[in-house]
């Protein structure tokens, strides 16, 4: 492991804010939430994968995530105030 500190804090960090924010903080299970906490695990595994290795390639995959997970906050933030609907999937 190139960044060993990075790595191991990317998935204990990142990704386990995203698994907390999907069991504790996701209550009307809406699906636009469940996306963003999804984003939010997906960027900590691209972070780690890159500072794990410093591969071009994964470099792409700590940094698209980031860019996903803003539009998803766009979103969320252009909805505040919809009605909360119910989705069982």
């Amino acid at each position: 492991m190139v960044e060993l500190h990075n790595t191991v804090s990317s998935i204990l960090g990142l990704s386990a804010f995203g698994v907390i924010g999907l069991m504790l903080n996701n209550h009307t299970q809406e699906l636009r939430h469940t996306v963003a906490y999804a984003i939010l695990i997906l960027i900590g595994f691209g972070s780690a994968g890159l500072h794990g290795s410093l591969h071009w390639f994964l470099q792409s995959a700590d940094e698209l995530p980031m860019m996903y997970l803003m539009m998803s906050f766009l979103y969320l933030c252009a909805e505040l105030d919809s009605p909360v609907s119910i989705s069982k999937y």
